[in-house]
């Protein structure tokens, strides 16, 4: 197998990796508890005014998804069709199903930092070179640029022969994911707290770890 497949190959799992993981992490965002969905004033008024009653008492603060239903359950809960929805002065949905209104639309609230997010994105395309052309073409312009190098660095010597291995010309220095991982250590201990037999596993692994000297506890974060 050639460096440049090796290379395509390594290249296709890192995406597949990234695609599951934010899956999961939608699934996981999905179910954690979120403000109610209708904060706006202007909203709340134009609800009452119009004599429409949410599915969701507005009196609650903080909500617990129990179930996530598909959009094939949830057609099957539409009143009226998809079609029938009536639209807020902030641009939410107001939605007739079979259990009262469901409110459906982008909500003002950002629950991923913005920021975070570019630095994700950032961190995820570091070292990747991104290629217009199909993958034959890809491998090609790749294996071309392998052969410069090693011809351009190749050396005979008394004991043999020495190349340099071909370094990215513009790797620069990985963007600090400090924010990111700091977040998910936040929401693995949200989950974590719920079961504490889980968590006191958690904690019996990470203080072996520490005692065996295969991790080491840092003095600041």
């Amino acid at each position: 197998m050639e460096a440049a497949e090796i290379s395509a190959l390594r290249k296709r799992i890192r995406t597949a990796k990234t695609a599951i993981g934010t899956e999961a992490n939608k699934l996981e965002a999905a179910m954690e508890k979120f403000s109610e969905a209708v904060d706006s004033q202007e909203d709340k008024q134009f609800l009452f005014k119009n004599d429409i009653h949410l599915f969701i008492n507005h009196t609650v603060e903080k909500i617990q998804p129990d179930t996530l239903l598909g959009c094939a359950d949830l057609f099957s809960l539409l009143k009226d069709g998809p079609g029938a929805q009536t639209t807020l002065p902030s641009g939410l949905k107001a939605i007739p199903s079979r259990l009262g209104y469901l409110i459906s639309g982008r909500s003002g609230e950002e629950l991923v930092n913005s920021e975070s997010s570019e630095q994700f994105c950032e961190f995820e395309k570091s070292g990747v070179k991104e290629f217009l052309g199909p993958i034959t073409e890809e491998l090609k312009q790749t294996n071309a640029e392998l052969w410069k190098a090693f011809d351009e660095t190749i050396e005979k010597k008394e004991d043999g022969y020495y190349v340099r291995l071909p370094w990215k010309k513009e790797a620069s220095g990985l963007p600090n994911n400090k924010s990111i991982a700091y977040r998910r250590l936040q929401a693995n201990l949200s989950k974590l707290r719920k079961n504490p037999n889980l968590l006191q596993q958690y904690d019996d692994t990470i203080k072996s770890q520490l005692e065996l000297g295969s991790s080491k506890k840092l003095l600041r974060i």
